[in-house]
């Protein structure tokens, strides 16, 4: 027997993905992450000769909230651009996405555009030749907020999207632990432990087809010595469903 059939199979820009990556709405975005090829790109450089980021310095991409602080966090873990910050405050209260508003403050998107509830995962890691530099003082710190969770521990849905904030500290100066762990990636994930704080499964932060997850992010290199030219050159690291590992609350 010979038999055909249709099948549907295209290799597309990430913004028309499956997991689609786009670029966020939040200030100042533009200048540092877009497009190239049609896949995503964050870059701390510029044409006019701008090499990286500052030393003893902090740079932020999106608006965060550090009241949103996950487990882990630093206690004076603060935000450069949140509803506080002078002049131009972000809205609502400072997180990458307004609930209820809608409104986009974020680096960049992860969206769901499959049919189906999702897990994500979303972490960084560097390069080869960048893990030579254990000695890098340097923190990123991944804010991301969804749209709506599928919250497995209660019958009405859409959950709150306050119970689906999270704020991870990817710490670059010990690449031995390729920063995808569920300690330091930031985890949407159905089985993450619930707000109760007995750490067993159930609350559930999956996210449903079509929703998405507004992230946005620091770079702090006040904490350790950084002198002179520091390599921290890496990728985003996007998993889904069964790759995606399990966060800690």
């Amino acid at each position: 027997m010979t038999a055909e059939r249709d099948g549907t199979l295209s290799v597309v820009d990430d913004s028309n993905a499956l997991v689609a990556l786009e670029v966020g709405d939040g200030r100042g975005v533009g200048e540092i992450v877009g497009t190239n090829s049609g896949d995503l790109e964050i870059d701390f450089t510029s044409d006019e000769g701008g090499q990286g980021v500052n030393d003893n310095a902090k740079y932020q991409v999106g608006a965060m909230n550090d009241d949103a602080q996950g487990d882990g966090l630093p206690s004076d873990f603060e935000s450069i651009y949140d509803d506080d910050t002078a002049g131009y405050p972000a809205a609502g209260d400072g997180r990458p996405y307004v609930a209820g508003d809608g409104i986009d403050q974020s680096a960049f998107v992860v969206r769901n555009q499959t049919d189906s509830t999702i897990d994500l995962e979303i972490g960084y890691v560097l390069d080869d030749d960048s893990e030579t530099q254990s000695d890098a003082g340097a923190t990123l710190y991944l804010q991301g907020a969804a749209s709506d969770i599928n919250d497995s521990s209660s019958d009405d849905s859409p959950s709150k999207v306050d119970s689906a904030t999270a704020t991870s500290a990817i710490d670059l100066a010990d690449p031995t632990v390729k920063q995808t762990q569920p300690l330091e990636a930031l985890s949407f994930n159905d089985g993450n432990p619930g707000d109760s704080g007995s750490g067993s499964p159930g609350q559930g932060e999956s996210i449903p087809s079509g929703e998405a997850v507004y992230v946005s992010l620091q770079v702090d290199t006040t904490d350790k010595d950084t002198t002179g030219e520091q390599i921290l050159d890496g990728s985003l690291v996007i998993n889904a469903n069964a790759a995606a590992e399990q966060g800690v609350e």
